[in-house]
């Protein structure tokens, strides 16, 4: 119950991924994680004889579990609102996965192995979106830049615990230094094959109109009128068209505040007797970071043909942001009703 109500609280207190207050523990939180480690990895070696040391002392394994669990929570939150698709939740299902065996890793967190692997995997995961959110960029570079400032945090507790003689050898020393950089080549294949969500980044809002418009601060939209039951849809999940009508994709797209970036809609027909998505256009957009609700803007395509269709929010450095499919079928001259609403 606990745990559960961690989440839900941390989902409720939690602000923005850009908020100075939130970046701030949590940054806390990972030197307080790296001097914990080195402190209980020092202890191991018996530096530390004082009776109040001796008191706290069994507390520190807890003490490092709640940091670990408090990051890996924040982590959840952000990187499932930047997931888009069935491969970045394969990061986020891993996020969760550490999560939940956190509450299991009490009596292991003496563990060296254990314990520089889980630093640098949180150490990583947090710098390459703090970096962005720093820089008010968001590339290759930034991402690079926060993996080495992972691997030097990390680097950092063995180049210290070494200094203290916590290693039994040399050979000790580079097989733990070898674990750090596994996990490091891990991260960098997964931000290649698109698995990793392109935080702090996240889609607010996609939809297909027959119509978009902006008026002012605001977006009028019109869509297909809906039957009854589906009250709740503001959108057209199928487009139905005469010859000249055009089809629109709106989507907002949250980023920190000062972050600008080129947001890309790239429109794909499928097409069954090659059974493959054929990429007919790709419209750009600059986006500027700072609305709550994401940067709205949208792209519009004419003559498309009947057939299942695709949009794919990307950004320039082919990250997917998300996606909507739609069916177009074609009307023969017959009219439609539409609604109209405003965002």
């Amino acid at each position: 119950m606990s745990f559960f109500a961690g989440f839900v609280w941390d989902n409720l207190t939690i602000n923005r991924i850009d908020a100075w207050s939130d970046n701030a523990i949590l940054l806390l939180y990972i030197l307080l994680l790296t001097g914990l480690i080195i402190l209980t990895q020092i202890d191991r070696q018996t530096l530390f004889e004082h009776r109040l040391w001796a008191k706290y002392r069994p507390w520190l394994p807890s003490a490092i579990q709640f940091l670990f669990g408090g990051l890996l929570s924040t982590y959840l939150v952000f990187y499932f609102q930047s997931a888009s698709s069935g491969k970045t939740l394969i990061f986020v299902i891993l996020l969760m996965a550490l999560l939940v065996a956190n509450e299991f890793l009490a009596g292991r967190l003496t563990n060296l192995y254990l314990l520089l692997s889980l630093h640098f995997f949180v150490s990583f995961s947090f710098f390459i979106f703090f970096i962005p959110v720093l820089t008010n960029m968001m590339n290759l570079f930034t991402y690079v830049l926060g993996g080495i400032a992972g691997l030097a945090l990390t680097g950092a507790v063995v180049f210290i615990l070494d200094r203290y003689k916590s290693f039994e050898s040399d050979r000790i020393r580079l097989k733990h230094l070898g674990v750090i950089l596994s996990i490091y080549l891990l991260f960098n294949l997964l931000y290649v094959l698109n698995i990793i969500p392109p935080v702090p980044l996240s889609l607010k809002d996609i939809g297909i109109y027959h119509h978009a418009e902006r008026l002012e601060d605001q977006y009028k939209l019109r869509y297909m009128k809906p039957p009854w039951y589906a009250f709740y849809r503001e959108s057209d999940k199928t487009f139905f068209y005469n010859d000249g009508d055009s089809v629109f994709c709106y989507a907002a797209v949250f980023a920190p505040t000062d972050l600008t970036k080129t947001i890309l809609h790239q429109w794909a027909v499928y097409n069954p007797a090659q059974d493959e998505w054929v990429i007919t256009d790709r419209t750009a957009y600059r986006l500027t970071g700072g609305r709550d609700g994401g940067y709205r803007g949208y792209t519009f395509k004419k003559n498309v043909q009947p057939g299942s269709w695709q949009v794919r929010v990307l950004t320039e450095d082919n990250l997917i942001l998300g996606s909507v499919s739609f069916d177009v079928v074609h009307l023969n001259g017959k009219d439609i009703d539409l609604k109209e609403t405003i965002k």
